[in-house]
């Protein structure tokens, strides 16, 4: 039998960089070759742990907008009779994300998905980027796909002894379906704003850039913000906006 490890994680940076998105890739000094960000899960961090750690440990990156890529990289390491079963995730940055290296690596490229492949050398990476280049970049990223980082660093203990949740961020909508958005908008803010524990809710469009909503919620607890989040799912605002991508920065405060 091969012995199976699942101890690595990796994941996909994406920047629009001067108006086109692309991914980040890196040169490894042990190898010479193309990758992206990778790394070996340590003591007892949790995948999502040990992808925003190895984030900015090699880039300096710091993580914010984290998505599980829904997909598995693999390949066998035949010279230690090892399957590798990696667990992949996406990092949405900023335009124009600025990239610090580590020693691990001599040099960074921002890529298209064509350039990517290019570059790397194995069929594994380029299963890699052709999916993520498909679910998240060729199409509205899926709202499901995304980790609220809040609950990546706290237990669920943790969580419930902590004061008032606060999201804030930013929606994008197609532009074919930004009139009935926009219409069903007036409805999803006055409900939320009647929900027990609702503290503000207010989503304001941008006059530069139509398509592009700003969020910011507060909530008095994560019960009540939990609450929204399984009212929304199943609403008629969760269903008409099931195209809309979703960049959100989520956290707790402390109780006094």
């Amino acid at each position: 039998m091969i012995p199976i490890d699942s101890s690595i994680v990796a994941g996909v940076a994406l920047s629009e960089i001067d108006g086109v998105m692309k991914m980040l890739l890196m040169k490894r000094v042990k190898g010479g070759y193309w990758c992206h960000v990778g790394g070996s899960i340590e003591g007892e961090e949790t995948a999502w742990q040990a992808i925003v750690r190895e984030f900015y440990e090699e880039t300096q990156i710091n993580v914010v907008d984290l998505y599980n890529a829904q997909y598995l990289q693999q390949f066998f390491e035949a010279n230690v009779n090892v399957l590798q079963i990696i667990p992949v995730f996406v990092v949405i940055c900023p335009p124009n994300q600025a990239v610090v290296l580590n020693h691990e690596h001599t040099d960074y490229q921002w890529c298209t998905l064509e350039e990517a492949k290019a570059l790397t050398p194995f069929p594994n990476q380029h299963r890699v980027f052709e999916h993520v280049w498909a679910y998240f970049v060729d199409k509205p990223i899926d709202p499901l796909f995304m980790l609220i980082l809040s609950r990546i660093f706290h237990t669920n203990e943790e969580i419930k002894e902590m004061g008032k949740v606060i999201l804030k961020g930013f929606i994008v909508v197609p532009e074919d379906e930004l009139n009935i958005v926009s219409k069903a908008l007036e409805k999803h803010v006055a409900l939320t704003r009647q929900e027990p524990g609702c503290l503000v809710f207010n989503v304001n469009q941008r006059s530069h850039s139509p398509c592009y909503f700003d969020v910011y919620e507060e909530f008095s607890n994560n019960n009540a913000f939990e609450h929204h989040q399984r009212r929304v799912t199943a609403s008629e605002w969760g269903r008409i906006t099931i195209n809309v991508e979703r960049h959100y920065e989520v956290w707790h405060t402390e109780n006094d």
